[in-house]
């Protein structure tokens, strides 16, 4: 059955969540439709606490959902066991100024939702009032808790903990797009969500990352990084002057968000 609650309810669990240390990641298999503002602030104190935020896109409803849609959640569509896309699985393009009241500053101009997509059309989930206390279940909400189990075995199979950024870079650049794009779209995001990659990267390739400021400490945007351990391959500062790359022998240039950017705050 479906559930119900108010902004302030879904807001004080996210923020009891995101005090607790021992908590990593805050899943939410849920969503109110279209664009709302009240979701940005505890989505970004989670992030700003190290938390990773995963969030259903929504089903069917012409624009997806808060807080799947907030830029800083790591929005997630679903796909079936075919690998295909079902229709009620919701994508879009969202204009940051036109959708939002009061954007933060640092969001880009405009980004693709979901960022990613995982199982979600016929999976066994718990179910209160069965007689197994099983039932099986579709939709955007099914897909979302697969990555945040993804996460969790990412965690728990690398020595040192990653932070939230690390851990969604590396969900982004592993997932596996069916039809090789390069960039994200409206249906698979960056792609279908491969734990096993993500965790052989995490366990295989170090992180170099860093920022890039002027003399007086304003950060430098778009300027060119290369370094000698991964071949001289170059790649360039997001808004922040942040960079990051995998080394050695990582597939690509540093996982990039639909703003043609890498998904980053400081």
């Amino acid at each position: 059955d479906n559930g119900v609650g108010t902004f302030s309810q879904i807001i004080a669990g996210m923020e009891w969540a995101t005090e607790r240390e021992e908590v990593d990641i805050l899943q939410m298999s849920l969503g109110a439709f279209g664009t709302n503002d009240e979701l940005i602030e505890p989505v970004r104190h989670a992030r700003d606490n190290g938390k990773v935020v995963t969030a259903s896109a929504g089903n069917i409803e012409e624009s997806s959902s808060s807080p799947g849609n907030v830029f800083d959640s790591l929005s997630v569509g679903a796909v079936d066991e075919g690998r295909e896309v079902p229709n009620f699985s919701i994508g879009e393009k969202i204009d940051t100024e036109s959708a939002w009241d009061s954007p933060p500053d640092d969001w880009p101009d405009s980004y693709i939702v979901p960022n990613v997509v995982a199982p979600g059309v016929g999976v066994e989930s718990a179910q209160a009032g069965t007689s197994d206390g099983r039932d099986t279940k579709t939709g955007t909400s099914m897909a979302s808790p697969h990555v945040a189990g993804a996460i969790a075995l990412i965690q728990s199979a690398t020595d040192e903990e990653l932070d939230d950024q690390e851990v969604i870079d590396l969900l982004i650049e592993t997932a596996d797009h069916p039809e090789g794009a390069d960039e994200p779209d409206t249906r698979f995001g960056h792609g279908i969500v491969d734990a096993n990659a993500a965790i052989t990267l995490a366990k295989a390739d170090a992180i170099v990352d860093g920022t890039v400021k002027t003399g007086d400490e304003n950060p430098i945007e778009s300027a060119t990084v290369s370094s000698d351990a991964d071949g001289g391959v170059e790649t360039t500062t997001d808004s922040e002057g942040s960079f990051l790359r995998y080394l050695p022998g990582s597939k690509q240039s540093p996982p990039m968000g639909s703003d043609g950017q890498k998904r980053t705050r400081a």
